[in-house]
């Protein structure tokens, strides 16, 4: 797994991931260890109080500049998810056993 060392490689890190074409290797870790990286740091005592606290009530308040950067991150990983362009490199998830392709209705 790779190591973030500084908020600004954080931050490079993350935004980057905006527009990563989806991707796994043959050992089905490269997804998760960049969801671990993200949420690790996003869970960290020091950043915590600069977040909005989860609410499943639809009102979401922006109290500061990390909440503010999360949320639109969110939005904007959201949209290219949703795009085709994001699963460019589909051909990983087959070399990978631990994908079970064999198992998904490809649309």
């Amino acid at each position: 797994m790779q190591t973030v060392k500084s908020l600004n490689e954080y931050l490079e890190k993350s935004m980057k991931w905006i527009y990563w074409v989806l991707k796994e290797t043959v050992e089905g870790r490269d997804i998760y260890d960049h969801i671990c990286i993200f949420c690790y740091t996003t869970n960290q005592s020091i950043v915590k109080p600069l977040q909005d606290p989860t609410k499943s009530a639809a009102i979401i308040i922006k109290n500061s500049w990390l909440a503010d950067l999360l949320h639109t991150y969110a939005d904007e990983l959201g949209k290219w998810l949703h795009s085709p362009e994001s699963i460019g490199a589909i051909e990983t998830f087959w070399k990978s056993p631990l994908c079970n392709m064999n198992q998904y209705i490809e649309p």
